[in-house]
């Protein structure tokens, strides 16, 4: 059995930053990407940050949404939660796709067929809109 080219391990580079005192550099959307909701019905960046923004939810509004989403949090760089690191993975695939498969993968030579495929139609290719546009009809979607 072969090892899979790809695993949550891959993943924990900012786990092993903080093990060795190397803080992370990202973008965290707490607060924006999703809420943590307290007993007291406050939203907060997360339950490690509580007090920011410290709005009731339902006066949370759209526009608190779209801001605490972009807002540079201080707390970021040692951050601890995985699953925030999660979320910005995927947040980071679908702004920069290209740069974060590299990141996410081995060298393209070692990747998967199938992986190495996807990724020259939809994000190499000179005819990558083609692709996509043909992907969005076949999935039913009206993006594309």
């Amino acid at each position: 059995m072969t090892a899979p080219f790809y695993s949550v391990q891959n993943q924990n580079d900012f786990q092993r930053n903080l093990a060795h005192g190397r803080r992370n550099v990202w973008q965290c959307g707490a607060g924006g990407r999703y809420l943590y909701v307290c007993e007291d019905g406050l939203v907060h960046w997360c339950s490690q940050q509580r007090g920011h923004p410290g709005i009731p939810l339902a006066e949370y509004t759209t526009a608190d949404v779209e801001r605490e989403a972009e807002t540079e949090k201080s707390c970021a760089p040692l951050c601890t939660v995985s699953c925030v690191h999660r979320v910005a993975l995927l947040d980071r695939l679908r702004v920069r796709p290209l740069e974060t498969l590299d990141e996410m993968l081995p060298s393209d030579a070692r990747a998967p067929l199938s992986v190495r495929t996807l990724r020259w139609m939809f994000l190499t290719s000179r005819h990558r809109d083609r692709f996509r546009s043909l992907a969005a009809r076949l999935l039913g979607s009206s993006r594309g």
